[in-house]
C-alpha cells in the first residue's frame, strides 16, 4: 500500500461534505491526487474540467482491506484538498472505517438464506432501521444475527 508519507500537498481537489471529491484535471498535482483518490473512492464522472469521485462505505472498506486506516484516508484527503476537509466528513470516515470487519455474511449450505452476523448489536439495529436495507426482507434471528434471502447477497454487498 502506498501510504501518505510519500504524498506531496497538491491542492488539486475540492473535498465536499457529501462524500464527493472534485479533482481539477488541469492542475499540476492531478496525477498524484488521482492515485491517492483511487485507493479509497470511486470515479463517477470524467468531464473536461473536473473529475468527480465519490467516497462510499464500500470504497472505504476496500481501502481498509488494502491496509489503509481512517487516519491515512483523512491525511490523504487533507493533502489533496484545496481547502479544509469538512469536519463532519472526517467523523463519517472514522465511523465507517471503524465498522470494517464487524459484519460477517455467511451463506447456508443450500444458499437459500444468508446470515448477517455481528458482535455489535447496535450495528445490526442501525442496519435494520435503514430504508435501503429494509427492502432486503431481513428477519431478526437474535441480537447478533439477521437472516435474508440468498438471492439478496449481491445487492446487499453493494449497499
Amino acid at each position: 500500500m502506498e501510504g501518505t508519507e510519500h504524498m506531496v500537498r497538491t491542492d488539486a481537489c475540492i473535498v465536499q461534505r457529501d462524500f464527493t471529491v472534485l479533482l481539477e484535471v488541469g492542475h499540476p498535482g492531478f496525477e498524484r491526487a488521482r492515485e491517492q483518490l483511487g485507493m479509497y473512492s470511486e470515479l463517477v464522472k470524467t468531464p473536461a474540467a473536473f473529475h468527480t469521485y465519490r467516497i462510499t462505505p464500500l470504497s472505504l472498506w476496500n481501502a481498509a482491506a488494502l491496509g489503509w486506516n481512517a487516519d491515512q484516508v483523512i491525511a490523504s484527503l487533507e493533502l489533496v484538498s484545496r481547502w479544509n476537509v469538512p469536519a463532519a466528513l472526517i467523523q463519517d470516515v472514522r465511523r465507517i472505517m471503524d465498522q470494517y470487519g464487524k459484519l460477517k455474511l455467511h451463506s447456508e449450505a443450500d444458499h437459500t438464506r444468508m446470515r448477517l452476523y455481528s458482535e455489535d448489536e447496535r450495528l445490526l439495529d442501525e442496519l435494520s432501521g435503514l430504508k435501503t436495507i429494509a427492502a432486503f426482507r431481513m428477519e431478526r434471528k437474535d441480537a447478533h444475527e439477521l437472516l435474508l434471502p440468498g438471492e439478496q447477497r449481491g445487492l446487499l454487498k453493494g449497499n
